[in-house]
């Protein structure tokens, strides 16, 4: 891809300023599958979403920037079992199952669950 160095500096620059990042358009409005990978890609770098310019993507950008019912799970659970830990023992790092868990990927799971609270899991 050879927009990735610089949409990813502009990810890292973005959450140095506590901003979201949103990716650009795409303009193959009848273009669903090269759609579905742009975004399937912005969303696995982290950015927060993409915009559209026609009502027939939002769709296909909003599958790719919602977390699964099974991802959004895992996350709230890591993060209680992170919080769990840092709280009763005070650590900063834990394993969670096979997954280590520390500040950073607490942070990451947040995200997760923010992004499936608006999708409307509970």
């Amino acid at each position: 891809d050879p927009f990735h160095y610089a949409m990813h500096h502009l990810l890292v620059a973005a959450r140095a300023a506590g901003l979201s990042v949103i990716d650009g358009p795409y303009a193959g409005i009848h273009d669903a599958d090269g759609l579905r990978t742009v975004s399937t890609m912005a969303a696995a770098l982290g950015y927060d979403g993409k915009w559209v310019l026609h009502p027939d993507q939002v769709g296909i950008v909003n599958t790719a920037f919602t977390p699964t019912k099974e991802s959004y799970d895992q996350a709230k659970q890591l993060v209680a079992a992170y919080r769990e830990s840092l709280d009763s023992q005070g650590r900063g790092a834990m394993m969670h199952g096979e997954i280590m868990v520390d500040e950073a990927s607490a942070k990451m799971a947040l995200g997760i669950i923010q992004r499936g609270e608006a999708a409307g899991y509970s």
